[in-house]
């Protein structure tokens, strides 16, 4: 029986292969949160604005409306095959969950080549950043933590972008942009020169279990076992545990992502850095002429009273046409081929080979068979 635990959203990883004391071989999810921290900043804005002209109008109003957008809350949801209709329940802030596979085959933590390849490195971006090295975890930004005694640990989604999608503000959605679809997008991590994918989803794989343990710490659990029959939610003797770790949607698609300095204040990094410069000030001009309020209220909680003191984060950004901002096209939209109606069979590699008979294999639940769509028209 396989057990398959899919994490999502703003969760900062640890995984522990340290082949000399087996016993600490573990996983560590941490979900971060870091409103709690933002109450300070919005109140020294509203400070620094009295009496003055307003960044934008009904600024105080705005600011507290933004202020909601960055309450991350943990989920989770546990599916056998005996409970499709469950849905996901809310973590209570401070709530800790262990998952214990069984013993019988005894621990095992790796990553796959994914994880490495497109998981970010808190500590090579830091560096690369010239920040001060870190002390130790701060909990005060970590709301949950989540420990998995084994398993085989990859990425399975990395950061998308909708780029046809009408919450772009219309000034950014230009005729050829209507085209594009649902795709993988690079971004830029601000003052670190990185760039590239990076994780969104993250799995952990455990093909051997024959069950799973879910608890507290310190207490009596829920042992699972999947079901002999497929659902539309698990495949046959499997158990799927889904975690996630969102914000309330914002009605623009934002493309930065500025509370990812929690992720380094939860790492122990205490002491942020200057971030200004031509990037910064390119960055904050699209930010402006995308969209100005929420620019206005994000930098204002999470740049500092100068506008350019944090951590790096991850931001795509878009060349307008008069060229007014730079960076790469591809940060924005990346272009998919069209479908070709005119590609006959070609029989490249010879004849098929030989079938072999094998056993059917039970579909990834969090990815099933997608039921192709079609069109009535013949034209």
């Amino acid at each position: 029986m396989p057990v398959r635990i899919v994490l999502r959203g703003l969760i900062l990883m640890t995984v522990n292969q340290d082949e000399d004391n087996p016993a600490k071989r573990t996983i560590t999810a941490r979900l971060i949160d870091g409103s709690h921290a933002l109450d300070e900043a919005v109140h020294a804005s509203f400070a620094r604005h009295k009496g003055r002209a307003e960044p934008h109008p009904d600024f105080e109003k705005c600011m507290m409306e933004h202020q909601g957008h960055h309450k991350h809350q943990g989920e989770i949801q546990i599916f056998d095959g005996t409970n499709d209709t469950a849905g996901l329940v809310a973590l209570a802030d401070g709530q800790n969950i262990d998952i214990v596979l069984d013993a019988e085959n005894r621990n095992y933590v790796r990553t796959e080549l994914s994880y490495d390849k497109f998981m970010p490195k808190l500590g090579k971006i830091a560096a690369n950043a010239k920040m001060a090295e870190p002390g130790n975890f701060n909990s005060n930004f970590v709301s949950n933590t989540v420990t998995i005694n084994r398993g085989v640990v990859r990425v399975r989604e990395v950061g998308d972008w909708d780029a046809g999608s009408i919450t772009i503000p219309a000034n950014y959605r230009g005729e050829e942009d209507r085209d594009a679809v649902y795709q993988p997008a690079k971004v830029r991590f601000l003052k670190a020169n990185v760039f590239g994918y990076v994780a969104t989803e993250c799995v952990v794989d455990v093909e051997d279990a024959k069950s799973v343990t879910i608890a507290e710490p310190g207490k009596h659990g829920r042992t699972y076992t999947g079901n002999p029959q497929a659902s539309r939610r698990a495949a046959v003797d499997t158990v799927e545990v889904l975690i996630t770790n969102y914000a309330p949607q914002q009605s623009i698609a934002l493309p930065w992502t500025l509370h990812y300095r929690w992720m380094f204040e939860a790492a122990g990094y205490g002491r942020p850095i200057d971030l200004s410069g031509p990037e910064l000030e390119q960055l904050a001009f699209f930010g402006q002429d995308y969209d100005l309020e929420t620019w206005v209220c994000e930098s204002e909680m999470f740049l500092g009273s100068d506008g350019k003191t944090g951590y790096p984060f991850p931001y795509r950004t878009a060349a307008r046409g008069d060229g007014r901002v730079g960076g790469p096209r591809d940060m924005w939209i990346v272009r998919l081929g069209d479908l070709d109606y005119g590609a006959p069979f070609a029989e490249l590699y010879g004849a098929p080979p030989q079938p072999e008979k094998r056993e059917l294999v039970g579909r990834d639940p969090w990815d099933p068979v997608r039921c192709p769509m079609g069109d009535s028209g013949g034209k």
